[in-house]
């Protein structure tokens, strides 16, 4: 089972009534797709935090990054095809839509240095650790 199957069973255990509808509709005619929401990594070091996020078909000039009293904010959309112009849909599960993430780190993020890049479709965070916050060695004498 995969996570996104995970994820969509959890959901849909939570919530009965949805399973109870969407087994009464036809799966071959539906035309919807989920929200868009961008999977995401974080990842911990000495030296500081960093988070990737899945951002495939979002353009760089479509995603907001803010941190702001230890929260990094990540936001943006994901444009839905315009299917009119080449034909109809028959099958749509891209998902598209605004979308929203916020975590909150630690106050030993150094701020000034926060910076953020994108490439082939993956945003990369980074969030260095301040000098004092970092583990060192410490010889024993």
């Amino acid at each position: 089972m995969t996570p996104s199957q995970l994820q969509t069973q959890l959901a849909n255990a939570t919530d009965p009534f949805r399973t109870f509808f969407e087994d009464w509709l036809p799966t071959t005619n539906r035309i919807t797709a989920p929200a868009f929401a961008p999977n995401m990594n974080v990842i911990e070091s000495n030296d500081g935090y960093k988070v990737m996020l899945d951002l495939p078909g979002v353009a760089k000039d479509e995603v907001n990054v803010a941190f702001a009293e230890g929260v990094l904010t990540v936001s943006g959309e994901r444009k839905r095809e315009d299917a009119t112009k080449d034909g109809r849909w028959h099958v749509i599960e891209r998902s598209h839509g605004s979308f929203a993430r916020s975590l909150r780190f630690p106050s030993d993020v150094d701020t000034a240095k926060v910076g953020a890049e994108m490439k082939d479709g993956v945003l990369t965070i980074t969030l260095p650790k301040s000098a004092q916050s970092k583990t060192r060695k410490i010889a024993i004498n």
